[in-house]
């Protein structure tokens, strides 16, 4: 994989979001899982990070980051998810019988 910088300049996403579950000065056992997102602040409130802009709640809806357990996970989601909806990028995700998936 890319560097984080490149990855973001070829999606062209400038947000990490981290959903932090505890209070200041509590020191956690464990993570909670799904709280990493990556992608734009985006929406009709500028308020959602998606993997794409968005002026629709709809749209919202459709391109919001998933969630990951880590930085990692998170930026793995939001490409697969990127690659699947934005039209006209073809896919390095193949089907079962090995035929390239171009989203329409």
């Amino acid at each position: 994989m890319d560097p984080l910088y490149k990855v973001f300049a070829k999606y062209g996403w400038s947000d990490v979001y981290y959903a932090n579950p505890w209070l200041p000065n509590e020191c956690p056992q464990n993570d909670v899982p799904n709280r990493w997102h990556i992608g734009v602040r985006t929406g009709p409130n500028k308020n959602t990070i998606c993997v794409r802009h968005c002026k629709t709640e709809d749209e919202v809806m459709k391109y919001k980051s998933a969630g990951g357990s880590s930085i990692n996970e998170a930026v793995h989601k939001a490409i697969k998810l990127y690659e699947m909806t934005e039209p006209g990028f073809e896919t390095k995700y193949s089907s079962c019988r090995a035929k390239k998936l171009t989203v329409n």
